[in-house]
């Protein structure tokens, strides 16, 4: 039995290493691309013409921002020229392909002969399980041979999931505010404006309507049942009787209008989506005036 314990141990601590060996080879997307860009530097002779003709993902976002910062990359490093893209597009239209598809070897060297390039750079992000597969590959347009290869495991961070989601913010960062009131605020708040009429509408629910109302006809039907006591009193008792019931109406329909208002009014729903990093920029769409929506801008610092 202690055997059984010993041996399940060390295949936990094997799985949980395997696991952990397996993360910490996954980079960044930004780091995968520099990393291709030191492959270029090291490996291509530096003063050479290159293009970067097509980069293949799920999304032409994606593709854009891969071309855009591989671009940006190797251009830093001031050892080669690239070809700009005005001229790569009319290039593209030409021969009828896209950026973010598929080219063949004979189509990569055709297309780098009439751009005057030394190196055609393709590329592709492509989903492997949970994580993606950044890969580039560079041929020779002289000879047509593949003269480099780069490939790096990338983690499918909030960077990821922005590029490559459909609706231009990141999916799993989008929440509805769908809290509603607890059943005890909804007590307390109707605790509260029967004392007070209104107060627990205004504290609690921050419901200026049903607070206005219940203010108002709570004031109504007070002073109205006040008064009519006082007429009564000064002997004219059938118009304070009158005075007081129709008070006293005016007291029940608010008390009633309290109960329905109390337990049927819900928090105003709010849209929230966080843009690349969720513990950072937050955007939040509220509903306004005339149903007209107004959007809020905050910045989270976490230390």
């Amino acid at each position: 039995m202690n055997k059984r314990f010993f041996v399940t141990g060390i295949m936990i601590c094997i799985l949980a290493f395997a696991s952990e060996s397996a993360n910490a080879q996954m980079v960044s997307l930004e780091r995968a691309i520099n990393s291709a860009s030191e492959e270029l530097s090291e490996n291509l002779k530096s003063g050479s013409n290159i293009a970067i003709l097509s980069m293949r993902s799920g999304s032409a976002k994606m593709s854009n921002y891969l071309f855009e910062e591989l671009t940006s990359s190797i251009v830093s490093r001031r050892m080669f020229t690239v070809v700009d893209r005005a001229q790569l597009t009319l290039i593209r239209e030409e021969m009828n392909f896209q950026m973010s598809g598929e080219v063949s070897e004979e189509s990569a060297q055709a297309i780098g002969q009439k751009l005057g390039a030394q190196y055609i750079v393709t590329g592709a992000l492509e989903p492997i399980g949970n994580y993606y597969r950044f890969r580039i590959r560079v041929i020779e347009v002289e000879t047509a041979a593949i003269h480099v290869t780069y490939s790096a495991d990338v983690r499918n961070d909030q960077i990821v999931t922005y590029l490559l989601g459909s609706s231009g913010v990141p999916t799993s960062a989008v929440s509805w505010g769908n809290q509603d009131f607890t059943a005890g605020e909804r007590w307390a708040t109707f605790g509260l404006n029967w004392l007070i009429p209104g107060l627990g509408s205004y504290v609690i629910m921050k419901d200026k309507v049903g607070g206005t109302v219940l203010l108002i006809s709570g004031g109504i039907g007070t002073i109205g049942y006040t008064v009519g006591y006082l007429v009564m009193m000064a002997d004219d008792y059938e118009t304070g009787t009158a005075i007081a019931l129709v008070s006293l109406g005016i007291l029940g329909a608010s008390g009633i209008y309290n109960i329905v208002r109390s337990s049927t009014y819900h928090k105003p729903q709010t849209r929230r989506a966080s843009l690349i990093d969720p513990e950072a920029w937050n955007i939040a769409v509220l509903p306004g005036k005339d149903g007209i929506e107004q959007v809020s801008l905050s910045y989270t610092l976490r230390f």
